[in-house]
């Protein structure tokens, strides 16, 4: 056995072997001869000691603040802090240049590691060579006071350290070691004491790079111990809740941040996960901060678990995809709109050959017939191939084919063969490039609305009792004849036809039967004319014939005859066929009634040129023929127009 000159005091004995150089201290007592001075030193440094550690306020700030206090009163160039999970030891904290590797590793030097594999109770410090070159490790037991050894403060330097160094090193492990149990708690949140250790052991590991990464991911990270406490969390999750930095939420849960309902349902599912073992992986989480703030997130949480499997709390990482579910939100809106349109609503694409259908909502079946699998089956084309071909059809057409807008009104098939109106508008649907990949087909039935608009223009120029043209018609048709006469060899003849006793009619069987007459009268009058005349129903009794003649069937006529004969004589034969039909009774209040009309006749282009002027003077002319006698026809008499 030898004796280290630095060793004279008997505190420490060095014995040399073939494992290398043990040196170990015989007992904690200060030297024989320290005296009051020495009682002195010891004091004042226990109370810095104690100072430079109790503004810690976290197990990790206190783990920093003790290396720093042991390199400072060491000098030494490494220094770690070794917790203990059962047999095994881990790094907790590292400060130092660690011989060349990068400060927080996990990977011990070989004469530290070797040092705690062999290490006993009693065994304070240890020293060995390496390469050559003689490297001390100190091991320092963190004993609390409770009495417990929670691991070691274990420096590596090139020199045993004096004795006065080695004893603050034992006061800064013992200080240490009971504010850490301060911090965790008191006796009877011991049983979380290990697993906390165990937690702050996982996230030592590289903390300065793993704090830079997770400072910088747009995602929230953060672990929670077992009582769902935060044991850290990056600036988003920060940012998130509403806290000034990621150490504000440090040993707090979310009871302590959001509302009592969104606290507790985070609270208990996290439970639940860390007591069965599952993890959740992107589930949508609602989250509502103290602001009222609604947001959601996709969250994934995993259990935490030690080097043994026991679970020691919760990693989680939330994503805020509030736009995303706004935008899901509307697109359902969007669907659920098309879903219940009263259109139907067909899409095809323009990515495949022929334009298949894709889609067709539940009005198109409602509409057509055809199921969305017939759609499929028979593809547009097929959907609109009896629709007329006008060039409506040949411009929506055109339009499939250049993908391109339009809007087109056709009369279509449905299933049963029966015919609609179809307003068909399309519309393309381009990527970002401009591309067309499907085309919208809008499909509306207005068969109801067209009959409608169609009953309208009826009414407008019809008579709504007899269904014959009204005045407004009649002026159009006479014009249209008037221009007819105007380019070729025609005779346009107007005759003003009123009944004869037709007050006599509703004064003795009533207006409906009245009515009933006229009815009567205009259906003969249709069935005695040609299609190229007119008949029209100006109101009460007053009917008017227009009907045209070509003049070279009476190019030998006169061209004003006195009697009959010329041209006079067909617009003649013909108003005597209308008298001739009308005079046939009719059955009124169970009576035959005969019925008789006067007739006067306007003839273009002797007696006017423009419509008014003709209808003018056929009137004047029935005004005379009942004058004389009534149940005659009498043309107009006037001086010739210039």
């Amino acid at each position: 056995m030898t004796r280290h000159a630095l060793f004279r005091n008997r505190q420490f004995r060095i014995d040399k072997n073939d494992k290398g150089i043990r040196v170990t201290r015989d007992k904690f007592l200060r030297p024989k001869n320290a005296g009051e001075h020495a009682h002195r030193v010891e004091l004042g440094s226990a109370i810095d000691i104690f100072q430079g550690l109790t503004d810690a306020e976290t197990p990790r700030a206190l783990f920093d603040a003790m290396l720093a206090l042991a390199l400072d009163y060491n000098h030494g160039p490494d220094a770690y802090l070794v917790l203990r999970d059962g047999a095994a030891c881990h790094v907790a904290a590292h400060a130092g240049p660690c011989d060349g590797r990068t400060p927080g590793s996990r990977l011990l030097p070989p004469v530290l590691a070797q040092a705690l594999a062999g290490h006993d109770p009693g065994a304070h410090a240890h020293a060995t060579m390496v390469e050559g070159e003689e490297l001390i490790s100190i091991l320092i037991a963190l004993t609390g006071a409770t009495g417990l050894q929670h691991g070691y403060l274990c420096l590596v330097q090139e020199a045993v350290p004096a004795p006065e160094a080695l004893h603050t090193l034992t006061l800064i492990a013992a200080c240490g070691a009971t504010l850490l149990e301060k911090l965790l708690g008191d006796a009877a949140r011991k049983a979380g004491f290990d697993a906390r250790l165990a937690l702050a052991d996982h996230l030592s590991d590289e903390r300065s790079l793993l704090r830079t990464l997770i400072d910088n991911m747009p995602d929230q990270i953060y672990v929670k111990d077992t009582n769902g406490c935060f044991v850290i969390g990056n600036k988003a999750a920060a940012d998130c809740i509403g806290v000034a930095g990621p150490e504000d939420l440090v040993g707090k849960s979310d009871l302590e941040f959001f509302p009592d309902e969104c606290g507790k349902r985070f609270f208990l599912d996290e439970q639940a996960i860390m007591q069965s073992g599952d993890a959740i992986v992107d589930q949508l989480e609602e989250n509502v901060n103290q602001a009222g703030v609604r947001r959601w997130f996709s969250t994934t949480k995993v259990p935490l678990k030690d080097a043994a499997g026991r679970v020691i709390g919760l990693v989680g990482m939330s994503r805020d995809v509030s736009l995303r579910v706004a935008a899901d939100d509307a697109i359902r809106l969007r669907n659920r709109a098309i879903e219940s349109s009263y259109d139907a609503i067909v899409i095809t694409s323009c990515l495949q050959p022929d334009n298949p259908v894709v889609y067709a909502n539940p009005a198109f079946e409602r509409i057509t017939g055809f199921t969305p699998d017939d759609a499929r089956q028979l593809g547009i084309a097929a959907l609109l191939e009896d629709a007329d071909h006008d060039e409506a059809a040949g411009e929506l057409r055109q339009a499939m084919r250049s993908q391109s807008e339009a809007r087109a009104v056709l009369q279509c098939r449905r299933k049963d063969s029966g015919k609609f109106w179809n307003e068909v508008r399309l519309a393309p649907v381009r990527d970002r490039s401009g591309n067309a990949t499907h085309l919208v087909y809008t499909m509306s039935d207005i068969t109801k609305a067209r009959d409608s608009e169609e009953q309208l223009e009826r009414l407008a120029s019809h008579d709504a009792l007899t269904g014959l043209p009204n005045r407004r018609m009649l002026l159009d048709r006479l014009s249209q004849a008037i221009a007819m006469g105007e380019r070729g060899h025609f005779v346009v003849a107007v005759a003003f036809i009123d009944l004869d006793r037709l007050k006599h009619v509703n004064d003795n069987f009533g207006h409906e039967a009245g009515d009933a007459l006229l009815k009567t009268v205009a259906d003969r009058m249709a069935h005695c004319t040609r299609k190229c005349d007119t008949v029209a129903r100006l109101g009460g009794d007053e009917f008017v014939l227009i009907t045209l003649h070509n003049t070279i069937l009476a190019a030998n006529a006169p061209s004003r005859p006195a009697g009959e004969g010329g041209y006079h004589s067909y617009v003649s034969d013909m108003l005597a066929k209308v008298q001739h039909a009308l005079s046939e009774p009719v059955t009124l209040g169970g009576e035959p009634f005969a019925i008789t009309c006067s007739v006067g006749v306007a003839i273009y282009p002797q007696d006017g040129h423009d419509a008014e002027t003709l209808i003018k003077h056929a009137d004047a002319a029935m005004y005379s023929a009942k004058k004389n006698g009534r149940n005659r026809i009498k043309f107009y008499a006037g001086d010739p127009l210039p």
